[in-house]
This record gives structure tokens, sequence and C-alpha cells, in this order.
């Protein structure tokens, strides 16, 4: 009896943490900032960010948060996030097709602080 309930079993534990899985990274490829080198303006350090989800990227029941962060040694600054869904989610939020992948484009500014003169953006 035992034996006959294996099989099934182990194919549903396999089958629940497949369903499970987490989008990967995306590469650095997929994003542009525009400037290229980010620069102070009036004690703002404003960024505009394109992005690109590639297809069948995006899985349609996602919903995911994206902040930009400008870090550097010893601190960091977070700007405004936004929030990106999947075709099957209920929301406001842009929508991501899984087929067809979807670009964005989010601004951000962040208040200058001289050990910025070395940081580095992530999302």
């Amino acid at each position: 009896m035992i034996k006959k309930l294996y099989l099934p079993l182990v194919a549903l534990l396999v089958l629940a943490f497949s369903s499970c899985s987490k989008m990967g990274e995306l590469s650095p490829d997929y994003f542009t900032t525009n400037p290229e080198v980010l620069e102070a303006i009036g004690g703002k350090v404003p960024v505009t960010i394109t992005g690109k989800f590639p297809e069948k990227y995006f899985k349609k029941n996602a919903t995911v948060e994206v902040t930009p962060v400008l870090r550097w040694e010893g601190g960091e600054a977070k700007g405004q996030p936004a929030t990106f869904q999947g075709e099957k989610v209920q929301g406001n939020d842009q929508t991501i097709s899984y087929k067809t992948g979807g670009t964005y484009t989010m601004k951000a500014s962040f208040d200058y602080v001289p050990e910025m003169a070395k940081s580095e953006l992530y999302l």
C-alpha cells in the first residue's frame, strides 16, 4: 500500500515546488539610464530608468515591486518604487504580458549628499 502512494506523492511534491518557482534576476542589459552617468543638479540626483521584461519571463500571476536604490560606501537612498503585475492579477498596476514581455520607464530623484560622488544605482 505504501509503495502505491509513494510515486503519486513524489509527483505531487515535484509539481508543487516547480509551480512556485521564483523569477530569476534580470541582466543589466535589460536596463538603461538617462543620464548614463548620474550627476547632481540643484541638490538632487535625477535619473530616468528604462527597463524591459523579456518575453516569457514575467509569470502571469506575479506581482513585482521595483525600487531604485542609489548605494555608496556607508549609505544608500531609496527612490519611489514601481509595481508591475502579471496578466492574471487583478489590480491597478502596470500589466506585463507573459508572451510578449513589456517595457517601462520610471523616474527617480535622490537628495544629493557629498558621499554620493562615488555611488552605484541598483534596482
